[in-house]
């Protein structure tokens, strides 16, 4: 049993309990996983296709089909909400294309918050931003510096709900503990 470093974290518990919870093992209950997985996936290809039209989402769902990485062999049959955070994160793509700022952060977000691995991609969207902020306030431009930071911050404060609500939603539903549980793991 090696760790993929897939651990779920308490905010990806809450979607796994609102799926399961009550429902007996069997095949039934294993489809309703794969039906949001296949949902998941399908709402991501969608708002990639709005916010960058179609020939784009096809050849990301083209790539995406025809790769085999993402599947470790063979344990992507049957893990429950597996691209959840991915869909989330070409959703989060999507939204900041079009120039969605706030909602952009809290898709980021959330897909940081039930995999921790995507908090590097959010963390990465600010370096350009930073980048080019920086060396306009070297040329003492200062308002043209506050307009490349406008987004950055909408996106941040997209990010800060989105954390609140969802990291305090699994303290609410399973206890701080669940937290320095997933953590110590």
């Amino acid at each position: 049993m090696n760790d993929h470093g897939g651990n779920a974290t308490p905010v990806w518990f809450l979607a796994a309990r609102a799926l399961f919870a009550g429902a007996p093992a069997s095949d039934a209950t294993l489809w309703r996983g794969v039906v949001a997985d296949l949902l998941l996936l399908a709402l991501a290809f969608l708002a990639l296709g709005w916010a960058f039209g179609a020939r784009t989402a096809l050849l990301g769902l083209t790539v995406f089909g025809a790769m085999d990485f993402y599947q470790f062999g063979s344990n992507w049959f049957g893990a429950t909400l597996r691209h959840d955070w991915l869909s989330l994160w070409a959703i989060g793509l999507a939204l900041l294309q079009k120039r969605k700022f706030g909602w952009a952060g809290a898709a980021f977000a959330w897909s940081a918050w039930i995999r921790a691995f995507p908090a590097l991609t959010l963390i990465t969207l600010s370096f350009p931003v930073v980048w080019v902020g920086v060396k306009l306030l070297l040329q003492h431009r200062v308002a043209e510096a506050r307009q490349v930071a406008k987004p950055l911050l909408q996106v941040a404060l997209g990010v800060v709900i989105a954390s609140v609500v969802l990291v305090g939603a699994s303290i609410v539903v399973f206890g701080a503990s669940a937290w320095v549980e997933w953590l110590h793991k």
